[in-house]
């Protein structure tokens, strides 16, 4: 029977990976902010999901990772496949 890990073993086994991903986005966003043109996109569809993305981040309890996805997804329509 398979043993689960605990909170604490899962942070500790993830934590340098997810410190990378957090650092990773960081230094994509400065050089965002870096960029000539940076102040014209803050209203950019693409800047403005990613805002709710990291927003969604910052909500505590599981099902954190469903949200994210369905924010970044396109809402499913029936007839997709008659366009």
């Amino acid at each position: 029977m398979p043993t689960t890990q605990s909170a604490q073993e899962i942070l500790e086994q993830n934590f340098l990976q997810m410190r990378c991903l957090i650092l990773d986005l960081a230094a994509a966003l400065d050089r965002i902010d870096r960029a000539e043109g940076s102040e014209t996109i803050e209203n950019h569809e693409q800047m403005k999901l990613l805002q709710g993305g990291i927003d969604l981040l910052k909500e505590n309890g599981p099902g954190r990772a469903a949200n994210v996805q369905l924010h970044f997804s396109d809402q499913y329509e029936d007839d997709w496949n008659a366009q």
